[in-house]
C-alpha cells in the first residue's frame, strides 16, 4: 500500500520535473521578493508574514531552490491525500478508484501557472495535519497531545492564506462524521481548561505564520484582507481562454480543479448512496459557502478553488469508509459511481487540461524569444510612430513578461521587448511619454498570443483604434483617447 503510493508520488514529481526543468519562468517571483523591502515585514496580499520574509530570499539566491522545494511541497500533500484514502478507507478496489479520483484532480497540476505561491506551503502543511490526524485515529489511547499538537497544525496551515479556511471547513465535516475521531476530539475537549489550551495552540499555530501579530496588529490584519473583489461563478466554474494580468492563463474550476459532473457524484450521490447524510448535509453547506466567498470575495482565479477541492477530497475518503450496512447492491452502485467520476477525471486533466497547458508554456516561450530577439526591431518601431504622434504616449505589450536589468548597482524590472535596448527605452519615455492619461497609447501584441481567444478583451475604453501594424512576430495597435 504505502510503496505503490510512494511510487505515484515519485511518479508526480518527476512528471512535475519535466515541465519546470528548474528554470521555467516563475510569474510574481520578484513581486513577492519585493513584498518585504516595499511594505515592511508584515503580510500583504493575504499572504502570511512568513510567506512574504521566505520570498524575500528569491532576490538573494537562484530561483531553483525555491522551485524545487515548491515541487517537493506538492508531492508531499500528493501522497499525504492518497495515504489517508488507503489507511482510513482500506486496500480495497474502492480506495484504489478513491485514489485514482485524487490523483487525477486539477489541483496538482497546475503547470501553466506558477509552482512557486501560497498552495505549496498549504499542501505541505496540509499534509502535518494528515499525519497527526492518522495518529490520533489509529492509536489505541486517547493522546490529547496529539489533539493539542493538531489544532496547533491546523493554525499554521491557516496562516498562509484566508482561503485555507475550506481546508480547516473539511477537516471539521470529516472528524464530525467519523464516530471514532468525534469521541476522541471531544474527550480530549470537553474540559474548559483543555479546550482553552487547543484554542491558545491553534491561536498560536496562526500567529507562528503571522508573526507580525506581535509587533503591529492594524498592519497585519489589513495584509491579511488583502483587497476587495468579486467575480461570476459561472464564469469561475466554466471559463476555457481566461488571462490573468501575466502570461497565466486561466481555464474554469471544471478544467483546473475537479470536473463539475465529477464533483455532483462526489459531493452530492455519493453520500446518499453509502447513507452519509451528514456528510450530504455539510458538503452543501461547503459548496454554499464557496459559492459566496467565489461570488463577493475572490477575482475568480483557479487557484482560489483548490483548498475548498481538498476538502471536497477529505468529503469523499469520509463518505467511502467502509460500512457494513451497506448491501451488495449499493457496493456495486458505489464502484460504478466511483470508476465513473474517477474516469471522467482523468479525461478532463491529462487528454485536456495538461495538454492545454503544455500548447500554452509553448507559446509562451515562443512568444518570450520573439520579443527577445526583436527586441531593437520594436524599440525602433515604436519610436517611429511616437515621433508621428503628437500629445502624451503610453505603451503597452499584452505578454506582460518582465526581466531584471541592473543599472547603476540597482535592479530594476523591465519588459521583455525591452531586455537588449534598456537605456534607449528610458530616453524615449523621458522624450515622448507623458504621466497621466496618454493621449495615444500603443499596443504591443505578439503573435503568439492570438491562441488565447480573448486576447482583444482587454480594457481599451476611452480609446478608439486608429490604426494598425503587422510585423512579423507581432503587431502595433495605436489608439487615441475619445
Amino acid at each position: 500500500m504505502e510503496r505503490n503510493v510512494t511510487i505515484l508520488t515519485v511518479l508526480y514529481f518527476l512528471l512535475l520535473c519535466i515541465f519546470y526543468r528548474f528554470h521555467y519562468y516563475v510569474p510574481d517571483f520578484d513581486l513577492y521578493s519585493g513584498f518585504q523591502h516595499n511594505f515592511g515585514h508584515f503580510s500583504k496580499d493575504g499572504f502570511s508574514t512568513l510567506f512574504v520574509k521566505i520570498s524575500s530570499r528569491i532576490a538573494h539566491y537562484p530561483a531553483s531552490p525555491f522551485i524545487i522545494a515548491s515541487m517537493l511541497f506538492m508531492a508531499s500533500g500528493f501522497f499525504a491525500v492518497n495515504f489517508l484514502a488507503f489507511r482510513y478507507i482500506g486496500t480495497n478496489i474502492r480506495s484504489v478508484l478513491v485514489c485514482i479520483f485524487i490523483s487525477s484532480c486539477g489541483i496538482w497540476y497546475y503547470l501553466s501557472g506558477k509552482v512557486y505561491y501560497d498552495f505549496p506551503f498549504t499542501v505541505f502543511s496540509f499534509s502535518i495535519v494528515i499525519y497527526i490526524l492518522l495518529k490520533v485515529y489509529f492509536s489505541e489511547t486517547d493522546k490529547s497531545a496529539l489533539v493539542y499538537l493538531f489544532g496547533m497544525a491546523c493554525g499554521f496551515m491557516l496562516s498562509w492564506k484566508p482561503y485555507n479556511i475550506f481546508i480547516l471547513s473539511g477537516l471539521f465535516s470529516f472528524l464530525v462524521c467519523d464516530e471514532k475521531l468525534k469521541t476522541r476530539f471531544l474527550n480530549s475537549l470537553l474540559n474548559p481548561l483543555r479546550l482553552l489550551t487547543a484554542v491558545f495552540l491553534f491561536a498560536l499555530g496562526y500567529a507562528l505564520g503571522n508573526y507580525s501579530f506581535f509587533y503591529s496588529v492594524e498592519k497585519t490584519v489589513l495584509g491579511i484582507s488583502a483587497y476587495p473583489a468579486q467575480s461570476d461563478f459561472m464564469t469561475f466554474l466554466f471559463e476555457r481562454d481566461g488571462k490573468i494580468w501575466d502570461h497565466v492563463n486561466s481555464l474554469g474550476y471544471t478544467f483546473s480543479n475537479i470536473n463539475i459532473l465529477s464533483l455532483f457524484i462526489v459531493i452530492i450521490i455519493i453520500p446518499l448512496v453509502t447513507k452519509r447524510y451528514l456528510c450530504l448535509v455539510l458538503n452543501s453547506i461547503n459548496f454554499s459557502l464557496f459559492y459566496i466567498y467565489i461570488s463577493y470575495f475572490s477575482p475568480g482565479y483557479p487557484w482560489h478553488g483548490f483548498c475548498y477541492s481538498l476538502s471536497v477530497l477529505l468529503g469523499l475518503i469520509s463518505a467511502c469508509q467502509k460500512n457494513e450496512s451497506l448491501g451488495a447492491m449499493r457496493e456495486k452502485v458505489l464502484t460504478c459511481l466511483l470508476a465513473g467520476s474517477a474516469a471522467v477525471q482523468v479525461v478532463v486533466t491529462f487528454l485536456y487540461y495538461v495538454p492545454q497547458q503544455a500548447y500554452w508554456i509553448e507559446q509562451d516561450d515562443q512568444t518570450y524569444n520573439t520579443l527577445r530577439q526583436k527586441s531593437f526591431e520594436i524599440y525602433e518601431n515604436v519610436q517611429n510612430v511616437a515621433g508621428k504622434l503628437q500629445g502624451s504616449i503610453s505603451v503597452s505589450c499584452d505578454f506582460n513578461r518582465f526581466i531584471t536589468y541592473e543599472n547603476e548597482g540597482k535592479n530594476k524590472l523591465i519588459p521583455a521587448y525591452q531586455s537588449d535596448n534598456p537605456q534607449a527605452w528610458e530616453k524615449l519615455e523621458r522624450e515622448k511619454f507623458g504621466s497621466g492619461d496618454a493621449v495615444y497609447r500603443i499596443r504591443i501584441v505578439p503573435s503568439g498570443m492570438l491562441y488565447m481567444g480573448n486576447i482583444y478583451s482587454i480594457d481599451m475604453s476611452g480609446y478608439s483604434q486608429i490604426s494598425q501594424t503587422a510585423y512579423s512576430g507581432y503587431s502595433i495597435y495605436i489608439y487615441k483617447k475619445i
